[in-house]
């Protein structure tokens, strides 16, 4: 008997998930076409952006440079401005070169006045050696 009475739950429960599949399959049927979404044609700009990281190489590598040091006054170009051979694209404070000019200037003029000292200076013990008048006989 018992038997009997699983036999029949399963056939009852068999019996059930088939009308649960029919019953589902008829009810999610639509007409038989896809839906599409159908707009007029266009023409544009395609936009794909590309996020990573890495290194950027230039193709031609350009070292910049000054033959002398300084502050920087006036800047004539921006970042990524072209340039041109010759172009100026800053200026250096000229305050302490020019400084540095009178500084030079001065030791000039300090070496002459050392040169005609040593210049008086040496005719003056030529005259005396010529007089012998320093040295003892």
């Amino acid at each position: 008997m018992r038997r009997k009475i699983t036999r029949i739950f399963i056939i009852v429960a068999v019996l059930i998930a088939a009308g649960l599949a029919v019953a589902f399959y008829f009810n999610n049927r639509k007409s038989g076409t896809l839906p599409l979404k159908t707009s007029k044609v266009d023409t544009g700009n395609i936009e794909v952006y590309v996020t990573t990281t890495g290194t950027l190489n230039p193709v031609t590598l350009v070292q910049v440079g000054t033959q002398v040091s300084g502050t920087i006054a006036k800047i004539y170009v921006d970042f990524n401005d072209v340039v041109k051979k010759g172009q100026i694209i800053a200026q250096i404070d000229s305050t302490f070169l020019a400084a540095q000019v009178k500084d030079a200037e001065a030791q000039v003029e300090r070496a002459k006045a050392q040169v005609n000292q040593a210049q008086r200076d040496l005719n003056r013990i030529k005259e005396l050696y010529a007089k012998k008048s320093c040295f003892p006989s």
